[in-house]
């Protein structure tokens, strides 16, 4: 009778104490198909998919390979990247995402979209720092801003939105469409 009465106690206090448990997982995978190996340290993504990082970074493309141990996401063809807090699209052939860092490196045929602002970018490579709202774009690099009408080529840009700074470097040009009185 007594150990009725204990088991019965024990199962109430169970019964109204809640456990949070929360997830360490830095990506959510929506992909076709998936391969785990090295004992769940590697994802493999394939036939196109969409992953979601825990700090609103949300990347589509053709293929993923994420090193779990590196905390590394690689994404190849057709990549677009959309980080959901400063509001920006990045598209490219082929990302590094470097999700200790919170950096994104691109690669090949680079366009990034800045929303809020209405500023597009092209170039050859990015550098991304997400937490900075940072963009360095390198290699025949073209900015138009589309709000203010201006147009600026160059060979290196670093774009802080931040600070609202254009920083050039190289064989730089900008063409104003306004006219200023």
């Amino acid at each position: 009778m007594k150990n009725k009465i204990q088991i019965y106690l024990i199962s109430i206090i169970f019964f109204f104490i809640t456990f949070e448990v929360k997830s360490q997982e830095e990506f959510n995978f929506d992909v076709k198909e998936i391969e785990i190996l090295e004992k769940g340290n590697l994802f493999i993504g394939k036939k196109k998919g969409k992953i979601i990082s825990n700090n609103g970074i949300e990347i589509n493309a053709n293929q993923f390979v994420y090193n779990k141990k590196l905390n590394l996401l690689n994404a190849r063809g057709d990549v677009k990247v959309y980080d959901k807090i400063n509001n920006y699209y990045i598209y490219s052939e082929n990302i590094t995402y470097y999700k200790n860092k919170e950096l994104i490196i691109t690669e090949e045929n680079s366009k990034a979209l800045s929303v809020s602002d209405n500023t597009t970018i092209n170039a050859h490579r990015f550098e991304y720092y997400k937490n900075q709202n940072l963009l360095n774009a390198i290699g025949d690099v073209k900015l138009h801003d589309k709000l203010n009408e201006y147009i600026i080529h160059s060979e290196k840009i670093v774009y802080d939105k931040k600070k609202e700074i254009i920083i050039t470097e190289e064989n730089s040009k900008a063409i104003s469409k306004k006219i200023i009185l």
